[in-house]
This record gives structure tokens, sequence and C-alpha cells, in this order.
């Protein structure tokens, strides 16, 4: 009797804490999945953060600082440009000339010889540089040494109609995404305004925006997004595939 008392007492000292470990994890997964569910709907925090992201990849200019070299015709149809290389197709020169118009950069042509010219097939090199415009409303996260980026608009979500979990061939399926659909209100800035005095104050668009999901903050950051006119089927932009 004493000795069956002693293994009673053995098994349920066995038992007990793998009771207790396995209430334990329900009791983390409980958590876990109640700080998810509460992340997905904190709209007030997804909007922010749809914002922000629409802004940076929208509605700034960004300015190559330095030498930057425009690719002549045949070499344009048969090159991407690159900003990290500094090199463009040949309509960017119009993007550039248009800055130096409203006042945003200074944009000169470096001179080579005829010769030159010949074995770069035709490629022409412009000196641009910031002004002091653009160098007041630079956006010192998003510039560098090589880049000056202004931001010329700012963003509010205003309504947020559908979200649902997002995978494409492109993201890793160890992550969690979300596809976030929206419409938003772009209102542009005073000192852009007063160099561009023909712009419309605000206007009204949709966006599909992918954000990702951090488990150890439990919050959600922008990735990237489309924009298009809410009245139309399409977007204005394909980087959500």
């Amino acid at each position: 009797m004493k000795t069956t008392s002693l293994t009673l007492i053995a098994l349920l000292g066995a038992i007990l804490p793998a009771c207790d470990k396995q209430r334990a994890s329900d009791a983390a997964t409980t958590t876990e999945t109640a700080s998810i569910a509460a992340a997905r709907a904190d709209e007030e925090l997804l909007r922010s953060e749809i914002a922000g992201g629409l802004e940076g990849q929208f509605n700034t200019i960004s300015l190559p600082i330095g030498d930057v070299e425009i690719m002549s015709g045949l070499s344009s149809q048969m090159e991407k440009s690159s900003f990290e290389r500094k090199r463009f197709k040949e309509d960017y020169l119009d993007f550039l000339q248009s800055m130096q118009k409203i006042g945003l950069a200074t944009v000169a042509e470096r001179s080579q010889s005829d010769l030159a010219g010949i074995s770069r097939m035709g490629a022409r090199t412009f000196t641009v540089l910031p002004t002091e415009l653009s160098k007041q409303h630079r956006d010192e996260a998003l510039s560098s040494d090589d880049s000056l980026v202004v931001g010329f608009a700012s963003c509010e979500v205003l309504n947020i109609v559908r979200s649902s979990p997002y995978q494409s061939p492109g993201l890793p399926k160890s992550e969690e995404y979300r596809l976030i659909l929206g419409t938003y209100r772009h209102s542009f800035m005073s000192w852009f305004l007063a160099i561009n005095p023909q712009q419309d104050k605000t206007a009204e668009f949709k966006f599909r925006a992918v954000l990702k999901f951090n488990p150890f903050t439990k919050r959600y950051s922008y990735q990237f997004a489309d924009w298009g006119l809410p009245k139309e089927d399409g977007w204005q932009t394909n980087n959500v595939q």
C-alpha cells in the first residue's frame, strides 16, 4: 500500500508540471493571437503607417547630385535608367530641366570633344546641383550624399475598405503580409504650391498597399503600394502583383 501511494505521488509529480506547461503554452498562444488580432484591428496605426509610406513612395522628388550621364537615343532604347549609377534615359533630361525651371536644381552640360561623344555612343554629361530652395526642404531621412529628396505633399488615409492576407512569388512565405485597400487625400505643401500655383491644392485617390507584420513588435510596416483614381477600375502604377 505504501509503495502504491509513493508511485501515485510520483506519477502526479510528473503529470502536474506537464499540465502546467500545457496551460502556459495555451495562454501564450492566446496572448499572441490576441496581440496579432489587435495589431490587425488597430486602424489608426495602419492609417498612419500607410500615409507615411504613400508620402515617401509617391510624393517625393529625388534629385541626383553631381555628374549624371544622359544616354543617346540608341543606348536609351537598349538600357534601363540607373539612379545608383547616375545613368539615365534621354527623357530624364526633360525631368531635370523641369526641376531647374521650378527652382529646385541647376543643370549644366559639361563640354566634350566630338571624338569623346562618338566613343561614348552619344552620351552627354550634366552636372546637377541642388538650389537653396531644395536644400531648405530636404528630407534628411531619405537623402544621402549622392541624392537629395524633397517631399512635396502630405497624405491622409480616409477609408480602409479591405484588409486581407497577401502572398506573391516575390515575397518570402515565412513572413506575414497583408494587402490593404482604401482611399486617401493628397495635399500639396504650401512651398510647392508657391512654385506651382496652377496645381489643385488637394485631391483624393485610391491605394492598394502591402504591409509586413513584425511578430516581435506586433506592428505592420509599409512595403510598397499602387495608387489610382477612385472612379476607374485600373491603377496608375503596378507594384502590387
